[in-house]
């Protein structure tokens, strides 16, 4: 199970891989789901993750945008983007459903 201390200290290193790790070992369980945004907080650091996605035709994109911040800061001490590839969370709410209503996930 990630911790706060061994997220800020990733964030604090700038090791991005590690980050990364330790975002997508956060359990399901961990993670507050509104439609669009998925919030786990791992008192005094707060991890926020989002999906974007755009372009049209073979030009299409879709990223995960990721920011951990902490309790006494205006600025995230990490903010990352990551591919769909990279960062598989277990909140992961795919592309077709996103915008209906929460109890459908």
């Amino acid at each position: 199970m990630t911790t706060a201390k061994q997220l800020v200290n990733a964030c604090e290193t700038k090791n991005r891989a590690l980050v990364l790790r330790l975002i997508a070992e956060i359990p399901r369980e961990g993670w507050q789901v509104t439609p669009g945004l998925a919030t786990s907080c791992l008192t005094p650091a707060t991890v926020q993750v989002w999906h974007a996605s755009g372009g049209s035709g073979i030009n299409t994109y879709e990223t995960v945008h990721a920011s951990v911040l902490l309790d006494d800061q205006v600025m995230p001490i990490f903010a990352g983007t990551f591919t769909v590839e990279e960062l598989q969370l277990p909140n992961y709410i795919p592309k077709e459903v996103r915008g209906r209503p929460a109890s459908r996930y």
